[in-house]
């Protein structure tokens, strides 16, 4: 069964000399809290205002972090991520 939610977000990154990564992020809202964790390992509680600045991250078609339940990051844990905490 294919994926019907649509990503809020897609950015396509490419590094010097990789090949480019396709990246799509997912409200938090549109999934359900229940074993939803923060990157630390926490589970994620509180309102729909606290989770509406959450993300979940599908990296060249498969949920991130590989191997692990619902983690959600905020916006600017992606883009550390990205720029490598520059």
């Amino acid at each position: 069964m294919s994926e019907s939610r649509k990503p809020k977000v897609t950015l396509r990154v490419r590094f010097q000399g990789k090949k480019a990564v396709k990246i799509d992020l997912f409200p938090a809202s549109e999934f359900p809290k229940s074993g939803a964790l923060r990157p630390d390992g926490e589970p994620i509680t509180g309102t729909k205002a606290k989770t509406s600045r959450l993300f979940r991250m599908r990296v060249n078609g498969r949920w991130f972090p590989v191997g692990m339940k619902k983690v959600f990051y905020t916006r600017q844990q992606v883009m550390d991520m990205l720029l490598g905490g520059a």
